[in-house]
């Protein structure tokens, strides 16, 4: 069953999705860590690398400063050097980063509420 999710505003007649909507979508928030990432910079930004390493539990510095590079490559998160020696780095939302609080939050909140009964 499909839902009619046409807007006033949308120029496609017909209502259909394009699948390339549901990929940006994917491609940005679908692997494992980036929705975390990006929930923990709209809670708190900026942050920096050691910051979000200690709050996303589980994830390695590898995998984290790889996902920081495609969120940043996929122009969702800024990088910027705070300091050489030692050497810090900051990162904050993008303009397109900070739009995906609604899709976050309704993630988390379908999530608190649907999820499998372990997270209950």
């Amino acid at each position: 069953m499909r839902r009619d999710v046409s807007r006033i505003d949308d120029p496609r007649p017909d209502g259909e999705i394009p699948d390339e909507a549901f990929d940006a979508v994917r491609d940005v928030l679908g692997h494992k860590w980036h929705l975390r990432i990006v929930s923990h910079l709209l809670d708190a930004e900026p942050l920096r690398f050691s910051s979000l390493n200690d709050r996303i539990d589980a994830v390695s510095s590898k995998v984290l400063s790889e996902s920081l590079s495609r969120l940043e490559a996929d122009d969702v998160v800024d990088r910027r050097v705070v300091s050489d020696k030692p050497l810090s780095v900051e990162y904050t939302l993008t303009e397109s980063g900070a739009a995906l609080q609604p899709v976050v939050e309704a993630a988390v909140d379908w999530g608190l509420t649907h999820g499998a009964t372990s997270y209950r």
